[in-house]
């Protein structure tokens, strides 16, 4: 009875396997199955073939002759070849009616980061959030991929890979189509940062798929969410906006009336008050920025022209550009104004006005 059951447990054990192989069978063919080409080992030499060298003062050879070796080209000119050029034991082909030209580059590819769009697992163009810099394509390129050697049949031998997705998407890299795993085919992994700045205007156009409208809408939302997200530092800020504005009416009144210290206090209050207007002013550029752009899609459904005062002179960019100039310009005017009233408050002839006061107070 045991070896029974030995028997049957070892048949259950059998036909998981072969289930277990016949679903993984799929995967496996999915993969390349192309072996990377290896190391040259002798010189090749192509006789009379059509040199297109793609380099500036160089025109093409209709009848030429190249060779490399060890993965170079160490000599290209027109027919006929040289004596002693040719390397002993070179594979020497005639490629009469052949063009050779230098390897093609794909610029701005995904190549090796997705495989298919239908299957989810296979696409890493791009991974959660939206600044994501520490992002290399190099890490997430698949060299079991099947594109690549359809690539190189085409002549493209190295591919500039861009990771996608968010402002920041991360950093391209410059890959080699062939190498048996991703870091053989890496040449450069930090070939630049790859950013995605935001369209801030609205476009109207046949191909586009939403209106303008739909566009105001979403801005809005965005400028929503900014606010909210603002919140923890905007209420703070809000509030010793509104304590430093009311300290300065209560110390304005009490320098006026003759109290001791009230100027000096005066000074400080200003001074810190200047500051904080500029610590706001940096705090809240993202509220800014989104209700920049919320307000010129709003102006772009207003045709110009059709407003009750005429023609709006500030439509569309010039809004825009108006926007963004003039909070800047008002924390200056807003700055030197506050600077103005503390060189006033300590003038000699000033703080001599103010003790007199308080003395005569007294």
């Amino acid at each position: 009875m045991r070896l029974h059951r030995i028997h049957a447990v070892r048949a259950g054990v059998s036909a998981l396997a072969c289930a277990a192989a016949f679903a993984c069978a799929p995967l496996a063919h999915a993969q390349s199955t192309e072996i990377p080409g290896p190391p040259q080992r002798t010189a090749i030499v192509l006789r009379h073939v059509d040199v297109r060298t793609c380099t500036r003062g160089h025109g093409p050879i209709p009848d030429g002759y190249l060779v490399f070796d060890k993965g170079r080209i160490v000599a290209v000119g027109a027919e006929p070849m040289p004596a002693g050029l040719e390397p002993e034991e070179a594979q020497v082909i005639e490629a009469k009616g052949m063009v050779v030209t230098p390897g093609l580059w794909a610029g701005d590819s995904t190549i090796g980061l997705i495989e298919t769009e239908q299957v989810v697992a296979t696409d890493d163009r791009s991974e959660f959030g939206d600044d994501r810099p520490e992002i290399r394509a190099a890490s997430a390129a698949n060299p079991d991929s099947d594109l690549p050697p359809v690539a190189r049949n085409a002549g493209i031998l190295m591919a500039h890979v861009f990771p996608d997705g968010g402002v920041v998407a991360g950093h391209a890299s410059a890959m080699r189509l062939d190498g048996w795993t991703a870091a053989d085919r890496v040449a450069n992994a930090d070939a630049g940062l790859i950013l995605r700045w935001p369209m801030m205007e609205t476009v109207n156009a046949r191909w586009m798929d939403k209106a303008a409208r739909e566009q105001a809408k979403k801005a809005a939302e965005r400028y929503v969410t900014a606010v909210d997200a603002a919140r923890p530092r905007a209420f703070p800020l809000g509030a010793a906006t509104f304590v430093l504005g009311a300290a300065v009416v209560a110390l304005v009144v009490r320098a006026f009336a003759g109290q001791s210290g009230a100027r000096s206090a005066l000074v400080q209050v200003l001074s810190v008050q200047a500051g904080l207007a500029i610590l706001a002013f940096l705090l809240t550029k993202d509220i800014r920025d989104a209700q920049i752009t919320f307000f010129t899609e709003i102006s772009r459904l207003t045709p110009s022209g059709r407003g009750p005062g005429g023609p709006n002179p500030l439509e569309g960019a010039s809004l825009s550009t108006f926007l963004r100039v003039a909070a800047p310009v008002w924390l200056a005017l807003r700055s030197a104004f506050s600077g103005l009233l503390v060189f006033a408050l300590t003038r000699p002839r000033a703080v001599a006005s103010f003790e007199a006061a308080a003395v005569s107070e007294r």
